[in-house]
């Protein structure tokens, strides 16, 4: 019970590793909300699921209310609301970057705004890209954009918010079996997943379990890092 006592929200906690997340966190004793436009899979475990685009600057002020009527304070947070568009940086329209960048990179930021200032000291802000935030490929350039960014989010309000004794961190999926990928060409998949080096793909439950970390006391000492959950695909 590593959570028991803290209260969590997670974006995009709707499906894939957002909903794992959730699961896990409420596993482990934490009261979890959970923040999506829809809940596409019923969990596991008891969460409140407030609807909400993360991209929407005043809902953000309704999600907040919601948390601090029923809570004294928010322990921890994790950003996994994302999305992806394939298109490269020649021909992506604007309407297309905008979506992307808006959710990926505007949501995560709107969310700290938001709810750093109600974190309680000790607390963890979690912030997930994805292995093709630090490497690149020929298509998706929003994507590419857009998880790059969190890095840099993520360094800056680790310094920012240390002062407070709130750890940020982020952490760096490779292939995970997610809707976002059962969406992708199964050849492609099987092309991506026969180049880990571990061999196989991951599941939501492997980011999950390293996001747990990140906001657990187990962690304390550990702000501004990447922590990377990839079967080996970055390493060489």
């Amino acid at each position: 019970m590593r959570m028991a006592g803290k209260v969590a929200v997670v974006t995009g906690g709707g499906s894939g590793i957002g909903l794992a997340t959730a699961e896990l966190l409420a596993e482990e004793g934490a009261t979890v909300y959970v923040v999506d436009l829809a809940q596409h899979a019923e969990p596991r475990l008891p969460v409140a699921f407030l609807q909400h685009d993360v991209r929407d600057e005043a809902g953000w002020g309704r999600v907040l209310g919601r948390i601090l009527a029923e809570e004294s304070g928010i322990d921890a947070v994790v950003n996994a609301a994302g999305v992806i568009r394939y298109a490269p940086i020649v021909t992506v329209d604007d309407r297309e970057w905008d979506f992307v960048v808006g959710v990926n990179q505007t949501g995560t930021w709107l969310s700290i705004r938001a709810l750093a200032p109600h974190l309680r000291d000790g607390g963890s802000i979690v912030n997930v890209s994805s292995g093709w935030g630090l490497t690149a490929g020929e298509v998706a350039a929003a994507y590419h954009a857009s998880k790059g960014a969190i890095h840099g989010i993520t360094k800056h309000a680790a310094q920012s918010l240390a002062p407070r004794g709130i750890r940020v961190n982020t952490v760096v999926p490779g292939w995970i079996e997610t809707p976002l990928t059962d969406a992708q060409d199964p050849e492609i998949n099987a092309a991506v997943v026969r180049s880990i080096p571990l061999g196989h793909g991951g599941k939501p439950r492997d980011v999950a379990f390293a996001c747990l970390f990140l906001v657990s006391d187990e962690s304390r000492f550990v702000t501004g890092s990447d922590l990377l959950v990839e079967g080996g695909s970055l390493s060489g």
